[in-house]
């Protein structure tokens, strides 16, 4: 039996290959890329204990980290512990007091050599400038870093996401042009050795 009567080709299988190989490579690009976005987001780090002005530029809910692991201006700042670290922070142009609640889910990260956990969180209506304010009761207590972050989590949560999502449809659609080639070769041979000889998938 003539190789040439067997359709579709061998080579066809190469597609779903292809297809794999490019789902991978969407999925390394979406999951790199949306780490690399949440990284940017913990850029602005503020030392305590002190006063620091943060500009917030959308309404919304926030999140504060404690940056237990931290590289400010060159300094490497490790911290064991913030407890008794009392804050409040105020809208500057209106003098309103935001009330700070202990964050509700454990959120956690590690990135070069940042690591950090959730610690507060805030609701603000307004943009605009805000005071943060620290301090230790006894005035005696360790550095420490603070990092203010809008949608970590959610943000977090949808890279995952939609990374593992484009991996299962990859994967997903080379399986089926795989099984489609396979049986469409399958049926080709079939017919071709009802006057041939058997060949060999």
């Amino acid at each position: 039996m003539d190789k040439s009567e067997i359709r579709p080709s061998k080579l066809f299988y190469l597609v779903a290959v292809l297809i794999f190989v490019f789902g991978v490579v969407l999925f390394l690009n979406r999951l790199i890329g949306g780490l690399k976005e949440i990284g940017d987001m913990l850029d602005e780090k503020l030392e305590v204990p002190g006063s620091s002005i943060i500009n917030l530029d959308e309404p919304g809910n926030y999140t504060v980290f404690f940056e237990y692991q931290s590289l400010i201006e060159g300094r490497v700042i490790y911290t064991d512990s913030i407890n008794g670290l009392e804050a409040s922070l105020r809208h500057v142009e209106s003098n309103k007091e935001i009330e700070l609640h202990s964050a509700q889910l454990n959120s956690n990260y590690s990135f070069n050599n940042y690591k950090g956990k959730s610690l507060l969180e805030f609701s603000i209506d307004m943009a605009g400038q805000y005071e943060l304010k620290t301090r230790y009761p006894s005035d005696q207590g360790e550095t420490a870093v603070l990092v203010v972050v809008k949608g970590f989590s959610s943000k977090l949560i949808k890279t995952i996401l939609v990374s593992i999502l484009i991996m299962v449809l990859s994967l997903a659609l080379s399986a089926i042009v795989f099984i489609v080639i396979f049986i469409k070769r399958r049926k080709s041979i079939g017919r071709a050795l009802q006057f041939n000889h058997s060949y060999q998938l």
